[in-house]
C-alpha cells in the first residue's frame, strides 16, 4: 500500500529509536493534528511515558492501521466478536508496520491496545499479557510489552484507574 490517504497519520520519532510505540488507529484529533497520539489520549501517553522516566521525543511513535478512511473493524476478522486475524486491507497495513519495524530496529515495542497486541504478536487479551515480554510474530526475534490503550483510562470510558 504506497498510497497516502486524506486521513494518514504519518508515525513521529527518531529512525534510531530504541522503544516503539504502536497505537491502532487515528482518531480525528490525530487525523486533524498529523500525528499518532494527540488529544487527551496523547496527554494520558506523555504522562505515563514521564512516569516511565522516559519522553515522547526519544520513541517512535506510530499506528497498526495508518489512516482513518473506514473503521478498524474493516480490517479485522472476528471471532465471536473478538478480533483474531486481518482482512487483506489489514494485512497491507501490517506490510507497511513491518517495514518501519524494520528499518527503526527498536529494541522493545509496545503494543498500545488489543489490535496493536495483535498485529504484532497474533494474541489477544491485553490485560492478561500486560507488562510482560511476548516475541512478536510480525518480525522475528523482537520483544512485544502489551499495555492499554490510554483511552481506557479517560472518560467517557473510565474503565481503569490509572
Amino acid at each position: 500500500m504506497s498510497r497516502r490517504t486524506a486521513s494518514y497519520v504519518p508515525p513521529v520519532g527518531p529512525l534510531n529509536a530504541t522503544i516503539m510505540l504502536v497505537g491502532e488507529q487515528p482518531g480525528k484529533m490525530e487525523v486533524y493534528a498529523r500525528r499518532p497520539f494527540a488529544g487527551p489520549a496523547g496527554e494520558e501517553l506523555n504522562s505515563c511515558l514521564h512516569s516511565a522516566g522516559l519522553s515522547r521525543g526519544e520513541c517512535y511513535i506510530t499506528n497498526t492501521i495508518k489512516d482513518l478512511d473506514v473503521p478498524v473493524s474493516e480490517h479485522l476478522i472476528y471471532s465471536r466478536q473478538t478480533p483474531v486475524g486481518f482482512t487483506d486491507s489489514g494485512k497491507e497495513y501490517l506490510d507497511l508496520l513491518k517495514g518501519e519495524i524494520t528499518t527503526v530496529n527498536p529494541n522493545v515495542i509496545v503494543a498500545v491496545g488489543a489490535i496493536a497486541f495483535l498485529a504484532l504478536t497474533e494474541r489477544t487479551g491485553v490485560t492478561k499479557w500486560r507488562g510482560s515480554f511476548v516475541p512478536s510474530t510480525l518480525v522475528w526475534g523482537k520483544k512485544v510489552i502489551p499495555t492499554l490503550h490510554p483511552t481506557t483510562v479517560i472518560p467517557p470510558k473510565n474503565q481503569y484507574l490509572n
